[in-house]
């Protein structure tokens, strides 16, 4: 089992985010943290005390939460699953909401895993995504990081971001680099229907990059990357040997998580399912002692099916072949778009930039 719990607080929300988030509203922070323990107990008696490979703090903001709160929360995770050294445990950062305190606390309470989002490397185009800090807070973050004690750290990066060029991109890359991270994210622009971003682009204020700068830009990162010794094993994932995100791999790989707060969601075996989108409604639910669950539906054998083989086409591993139509394969394999290795398919370079058009053909759209 796999634990997501979504903290939706953040001091600005960025100008690309469509997650469910809250800004400068961290005065419900204690309640709602309160109520994420009523959830974590509710479902370690639901589903029995269950091992947990790993447990990823995201939102939102999970930085901003005071870390004696975290600690409770964690403490409660302990007490109601089964957690032992080897859980991989991850918390989602932004530069300006750390310190030295809480970074020595995070390893402290057994977080093992940094994640801070960088997104670009130049302080005019942080601004122009709505991000609250310059470059220089992110690089005494990061060195305060180091001498707390995290030896796993992943950095994030946006790219195809407005007005942003080839060379800046190049430029990111490279110091991002020289930070000597053990996992770098990094993930193209997406233009989400209700963020700040698409009512600009909409309006006619904001212009998307081209497709063609989108892909020169996922290029050079993954011929970079490749150099600086990171291995990529999936789409926007590079990781040096042995630093993998277990979180991230083991959703590609349709394994059960269970997600925890408000709006997060949920699939086991064969049921998914999210949490009310209201923090107020949320937290009556679970004073109530009950779940805060707004849906829940069914996955059928041909649904889990597609689920698992587009998560799996993402990763450089790839899906069994058993599992594709052999036909289809072989045309897609003619048209160079995925390769065959012993039993597994996995895509090309070119696949990876035709991922849609791949499961098109497939059939699984």
């Amino acid at each position: 089992m796999n634990l997501y719990l979504h903290f939706p607080f953040c001091q600005q929300k960025c100008f690309y985010c469509d997650f469910f988030s809250l800004s400068n509203q961290e005065y419900l922070i204690d309640d709602y943290c309160q109520s994420l323990i009523k959830e974590i107990k509710l479902y370690g008696k639901k589903l029995g005390s269950c091992p947990i490979e790993s447990i990823y703090f995201g939102g939102g903001t999970p930085s901003l939460v005071d870390p004696e709160n975290l600690a409770k929360i964690l403490a409660s995770i302990k007490e109601n699953f089964q957690v032992n050294d080897k859980t991989e445990i991850t918390i989602e950062t932004n530069p300006d909401s750390l310190s030295k305190e809480k970074l020595k606390s995070y390893l402290k309470m057994g977080i093992n895993r940094l994640s801070i989002g960088v997104q670009a490397w130049q302080n005019d185009l942080l601004k122009l995504i709505g991000r609250t800090y310059k470059i220089k807070v992110l690089l005494q973050a990061y060195k305060w990081a180091r001498e707390a004690g995290f030896q796993n750290i992943n950095l994030d990066l946006i790219f195809a971001l407005p007005t942003q060029t080839i060379e800046q991109w190049q430029e990111t890359l490279g110091q991002v680099i020289n930070l000597k991270p053990e996992h770098i994210a990094c993930y193209s622009l997406e233009w989400d229907n209700h963020s700040k971003f698409a009512n600009q682009l909409q309006n006619g204020k904001r212009k998307m990059a081209s497709e063609k700068l989108d892909r020169q830009m996922y290029h050079l990162a993954c011929q970079k990357l490749k150099k600086a010794e990171f291995k990529q094993y999936e789409i926007s994932n590079f990781a040096k040997e042995g630093f993998a995100c277990r979180h991230n791999a083991n959703f590609w790989a349709n394994k059960n998580y269970l997600g925890l707060g408000v709006a997060a969601t949920s699939r086991i075996n064969n049921q998914t399912w999210q949490n009310l989108k209201n923090i107020k409604l949320y937290g009556q639910k679970l004073k109530n002692d009950e779940f805060a669950i707004e849906k829940i539906e069914a996955i059928n054998k041909k649904d889990k099916l597609v689920n698992q083989i587009s998560l799996a086409l993402r990763t450089n591993k790839g899906i069994e072949q058993k599992f594709l139509d052999e036909k289809k394969v072989q045309n897609l394999i003619e048209n160079k778009l995925v390769k065959q290795k012993e039993d597994f398919i996995s895509l090309t370079s070119k696949g990876k930039d035709l991922l849609n058009q791949v499961l098109l053909e497939l059939d699984l759209f």
